[in-house]
């Protein structure tokens, strides 16, 4: 019956916008994360298949959560020498242990707010720790586009006469000593995606690779496809505050037209049931 259908219908609406609420919500919640990239509830027909006969039966709506991780944020510039921003296409390569393992996973983030830890290895605010090649004793650097296990967490106080640590816009991380002279500590890598946006996001402002995400690359920055870094800069959220608080009216609007569909139905059928009895 055609009344039942359309309060199906309602019911999709509600479900729908019940997660289009939840992504705003999240969006707002994170106007101020670094690096975080703003998802999008974008919605899709349902169609039945008597909906083509003259007694149509209505299918109602399905949300999908779009994510727009390739989105560029803002870069802000900060007093930190240790913040970095991606200025492109690429993520930092980021472990939850300053010392992993070929088994530890490995996670991917735009989120560069790093400060050293107690030992001196350069980790975020949500503890993950930065990965790049280090140099070896001469000061020359090898990097691998494939293997993970050739890259350490990067460590800025391995040196005892360290007076400044700098990191340029190629990645390159260098230690000024007391006596004046320079020494390279090694190099952040950057991964690339075939599609970036398929990323699986993980707690902490990270993703991992999913099956459509494609393989990543490891690029030195500025090389491939991988963007250059900015120093001293963190990349701000992709949150608009005005667009989500738009989309927050909206989505209400439409979880009450909704509803007004189920309770409209379920007068049409009472008056129905009344004139049965």
């Amino acid at each position: 019956m055609s009344i039942n259908s359309a309060m199906l219908a309602g019911i999709t609406g509600l479900t729908a916008n019940s997660s289009a609420l939840a992504v705003i919500s999240d969006n707002i919640a994170n106007s101020n994360t670094v690096g975080f990239k703003r998802n999008q509830a974008d919605f899709e027909t349902l169609v039945t298949g008597q909906s083509l006969t003259d007694d149509y039966v209505a299918g109602g709506v399905l949300e999908k959560t779009q994510q727009l991780i390739t989105q560029q944020g803002l870069n802000t510039q900060t007093s930190s020498a240790t913040d970095l921003a991606v200025d492109g296409q690429g993520f930092f390569v980021v472990t939850g242990n300053s010392t992993p393992t070929a088994t530890d996973t490995r996670e991917f983030t735009r989120a560069g707010s790093f400060t050293p830890d107690k030992d001196g290895y350069l980790r975020n605010a949500a503890g993950l720790y930065l990965q790049g090649w280090p140099a070896d004793a001469t000061g020359a650097i090898t990097t691998d586009p494939t293997d993970v296990t050739k890259l350490s967490s990067i460590n800025v106080e391995g040196l005892t006469n360290i007076a400044n640590v700098g990191i340029d816009d190629k990645g390159i991380v260098t230690a000024v000593l007391d006596d004046g002279t320079t020494k390279t500590l090694g190099q952040v890598a950057v991964a690339t995606f075939p599609d970036a946006n398929s990323l699986h996001a993980v707690s902490g402002n990270a993703y991992q690779t999913s099956g459509t995400s494609g393989a990543f690359t490891l690029n030195a920055p500025g090389t491939g496809s991988a963007g250059l870094l900015s120093p001293s800069t963190l990349e701000a959220s992709t949150v608009d505050l005005s667009t989500e608080f738009a989309g927050l009216i909206i989505t209400q609007r439409a979880y009450s037209a909704s509803s007004k569909i189920i309770t409209t139905a379920d007068s049409m059928l009472q008056d129905l049931l009344s004139v049965i009895r």
